[in-house]
This record gives structure tokens, sequence and C-alpha cells, in this order.
């Protein structure tokens, strides 16, 4: 048997690839496992005044801090200098499905436009609002933020298909207009990616080119080009050169 509160950071190191695969393992151990809130000051028996130490953001912003082992709170609380009352530092414990529920009422309630779990740590996830929402649903999402950094993974069975509906003649026009500007590239055509571990799709575009050009440079270009124009629908877009001899972009 494992250890059950290192199976529960791991779960949330994972999520932060946001994939579905692992929201839904992180989604399945929050009921089964205690997260730990830093208090303010105690908790008077028999009543839900609860004041914990809050994480204000540079842009204003407020997350309540939720911790999955005492190390990782203990270190944070020496970090910040956090204190109960005054005195050593008290934590309140939560399974974590109750955790969150109490963060989302405090959320809709204004208090707090987060949860930021193990912050500090190499496993740090901010959750917002509706990722909340998310992970304590039935069917929790992928964590779209963080899949726009995140390359396509080896284990992800994807579907490549024409896209679905027309897009917009900004975007279009950008990379027309960026092919048309060098006589090395040639035709160009968007298809769509479609993964069961995102929840959103992403687009493919494909130029032909007429010489071996450098394909990571080149797609720098076309990314700078078509930077603001891509659908919402889509949570990002990746380049792919045709031409003998092209270098194209490694995956990692």
């Amino acid at each position: 048997m494992g250890d059950p509160v290192a199976e529960l950071t791991e779960a949330v190191m994972k999520a932060k690839r946001g994939l579905r695969v692992h929201t839904e393992r992180l989604a399945a151990l929050l009921p089964k496992h205690k997260l730990l809130l830093p208090l303010g000051r105690p908790v008077p028996a028999g009543t839900l005044d609860v004041a914990y130490h809050g994480l204000e953001e540079p842009n204003g912003g407020r997350f309540c801090p939720l911790f999955t082992e005492d190390q990782i709170l203990s270190a944070a609380g020496h970090h910040r200098r956090w204190k109960t009352s005054g005195g050593p530092l008290m934590q309140l414990e939560w399974s974590g499905d109750v955790a969150l529920r109490n963060a989302l009422d405090w959320i809709e309630g204004g208090a707090i436009q987060g949860v930021a779990l193990n912050p500090f740590h190499p496993s740090a996830l901010e959750l917002l609002p509706d990722e909340v929402r998310g992970l304590l649903s039935r069917d929790p999402g992928a964590l779209r933020r963080h899949l726009l950094v995140l390359p396509i993974q080896p284990e992800e069975k994807l579907i490549t298909r024409w896209v679905q509906t027309p897009l917009p003649k900004p975007l279009v026009e950008a990379v027309k207009g960026l092919v048309r500007s060098r006589r090395e590239l040639a035709r160009f055509s968007f298809m769509e990616v479609v993964s069961a571990e995102r929840d959103a799709p992403s687009l493919l575009l494909t130029i032909d080119t007429t010489v071996a050009v450098d394909g990571p440079a080149y797609a720098e270009a076309v990314q700078r080009a078509v930077a603001g124009k891509i659908p919402p629908a889509y949570s990002h877009i990746d380049v792919m050169f045709m031409g003998a001899g092209t270098t194209q972009q490694p995956r990692p």
C-alpha cells in the first residue's frame, strides 16, 4: 500500500498538466483524503466561523490556500510567517471535497477568487471558480488553461478532421498574408485535432514549402501573425511545414 497522503500530493502534481485523466483521478481522491487549511485564529466550538490565512495576488485577487500534507503547510507557514492568534500555526482538517465546497461558498460569496492547492510547493495548483466546480462534479473536465502549454502526449488518442465551422477571416487572412510574403511558402490548410483528454480541440495548420526551411523558426513567425486571432473554441494552434529537408519542432 502506498502513502495515501503522498498519493493525493502526486494527484495534484499531475493535475497541473490539465488532462482529463488527471483531473478525474484528483476528483476521485478528494473525498478519501484530507485537505488542510491554515487558521488565522482558532475555530470556536460549535461554529463555522473560520478565519484563515488567504493569499493575495499581485492583481488584487485573494485565494484560499489548501494543503495535502502537514510538511507542505508548515513550510508555507514558515515562508509566510503565518500564526494563529499570534501563536503557533494551527490547521483545520476537512475531507478534500468538503474543503473545496466550503471554498466554493467563499468564492460565490465574493470573499476569494479561487483556490491555491499546495502554494509555494512544486505541486502548486491554482484553481479558478469553474475549475473548482469541475472537480466537485461527477465529470471533471480538463484544465484548459494548463493545456495551453502542454504538447500532445504519446498516450493521447487523437482524431484529425476537417474544420467543422468556418474560421474567422482575420485568422485566415493573417496566414494568407504571411504565406504570400515568403516565396518559399506555398499552400496551407487547417485541420482540427481532437483528444478525449482535452475539452477543446486544437487547430493544426499545415504549410507546404518549396525549399527546406527551419520549421521551428517559421512556426514562431506564424504564431506571432495569428496571436489574438485564434477562436475561443480552440485551445491553441500547432504549425507543421511540409517540404523535403524541412526541420520540424521536436516534441518533448
